[in-house]
């Protein structure tokens, strides 16, 4: 029989796991995304200026540091969202209140100002 500890460790691996995989796959799809906005298909197709704010855009996303000016999208802002939302709470991450309250504020965004949508994210968090 399994001890509980062992359960408990291979469920978080499993958690784990399942999260970094998330995790690439928004990245991939918002790098996607980024290369169609230039309307290419590799990295190898843009201008030298191109390149210099996709690779500046591909940063942001590891850092999680988009600033408002980048997020001219919903999926753009989600990204950005979780991570603020994470970042406010390591500890204490819930996934299901931060969608929700992603949710609320795609929700509550006015003719695509995702500028002012990052303001009442961030209002309350001292950013």
């Amino acid at each position: 029989m399994q001890k509980f500890s062992d359960f408990i460790n291979e469920h978080k691996s499993g958690l784990l796991r399942k999260e970094k995989e998330m995790t690439a796959q928004k990245f991939n799809d918002l790098y996607e995304a980024k290369l169609k906005e230039f309307g290419a298909s590799t990295p190898l197709d843009l201008n030298e200026e191109q390149s210099k704010q996709f690779f500046s855009y591909l940063q942001s996303l590891r850092e999680g540091n988009l600033n408002e000016a980048e997020i001219k999208d919903e999926k753009a802002f989600r990204e950005f969202a979780e991570a603020v939302l994470r970042k406010a709470h390591p500890k204490d991450y819930d996934e299901k209140i931060a969608n929700k309250t992603i949710d609320d504020l795609v929700k509550g965004t006015k003719n695509g100002d995702w500028g002012a949508t990052v303001g009442r994210l961030t209002s309350g968090l001292g950013k």
